[in-house]
């Protein structure tokens, strides 16, 4: 009943904000928004009593005030989640796909059947090696999925901290990729062309740990159509909301461009490895990393400028 009460207060007494109040807010706010400071206002506890304690509300009742927070917080979620095409975020996002597609390229035919970057594949290889398929290792399996849930511990952590914005939740992230790339590319590169299994099974570790904390970013980023590592429900969509399914096809341009940067990706990976060992994909995919890292600080500046 207390629930329902602050509910009907709210619809009661809510005012919207008169252009003079909101020019004099977005005013007095301004510097702090461009240093980050709302960034866990975007948590609706956090905005809630934001809202309730403070002037914001204009003279308002803690129950208007959590009406008005509730408004702002959908809105803010709607845009986060909804980028333009040409933002920095969803650029980087697009590279980052092409670079799974290197990764993936690189633990299938490199490392022995073995995916680090996407783990449907490992845990059908898994039921696939139990069964007794040969050239089909359980460990190597095990170790990618364990190494990618590692990973992806480490990324949830990251991401629930609520005062960094996306961008720089993504560029943690990247950052963190380019190092166990790299280092996967030094081990390997140590290791020679004919890796033993120790060497091997570091390779695997390295390179899904680093994709593990990528992709549980990129979950809590939920940017529509660009998981970056797994095309599954990009293909479905595609197809389910096509004219030919009686849909009105949105995002078309962003699904095809994913499903063929991940192939490019692949078959860029693919044909490093013919001439080359397995460091230099690796070296590749790290460069790319970090070009696309360069790419979005930049671009993170030069919007809080």
């Amino acid at each position: 009943m207390e629930i329902l009460d602050q509910a009907c207060e709210a619809a009661r007494t809510f005012q919207p904000l008169s252009d003079p109040e909101l020019t004099a807010l977005l005013s007095k706010t301004a510097k702090a928004a461009a240093r980050g400071e709302f960034e866990p206002l975007k948590t609706f506890v956090h905005l809630r009593r934001y809202c309730a304690e403070s002037g914001m509300a204009g003279g308002r009742t803690a129950a208007a005030a959590e009406s008005h927070a509730i408004n702002v917080d959908r809105d803010n979620m709607s845009r986060a989640r909804n980028p333009d095409a040409s933002s920095p975020l969803v650029v980087a996002l697009f590279g980052l796909t092409f670079v799974t597609g290197v990764i993936d390229a690189v633990s299938f035919l490199g490392l022995g059947h073995v995916f680090t970057a996407n783990m449907t594949g490992n845990v059908v290889f898994l039921g696939f090696a139990i069964g007794g398929t040969a050239d089909v290792g359980v460990g190597r399996s095990l170790a990618a999925l364990c190494a990618f849930a590692s990973g992806s511990v480490v990324g949830g952590r990251l991401t629930n901290e609520s005062h960094r914005t996306p961008a720089k939740q993504l560029l943690i992230a990247m950052y963190a990729e380019v190092v166990f790339l790299c280092l996967a590319a030094g081990a390997a590169l140590i290791a020679g062309g004919e890796m033993s299994s120790a060497s091997v099974y570091l390779l695997i570790v390295l390179t899904a740990v680093a994709m593990g904390l990528r992709n549980a970013v990129v979950r809590k980023l939920a940017v529509p159509d660009l998981t970056t590592t797994v095309l599954t429900l990009t293909v479905t969509g595609l197809a389910a909301d096509s004219g030919l399914a009686g849909g009105a096809a949105p995002r078309r341009g962003r699904r095809m461009l994913s499903i063929l940067l991940m192939c490019s990706g692949a078959l860029v990976g693919t044909m490093l490895l013919r001439p080359f060992e397995v460091w230099v994909p690796l070296i590749v995919a790290a460069l790319v990393v970090a070009a696309l890292a360069l790419y979005l600080y930049v671009g993170e500046r030069s919007t809080n400028a």
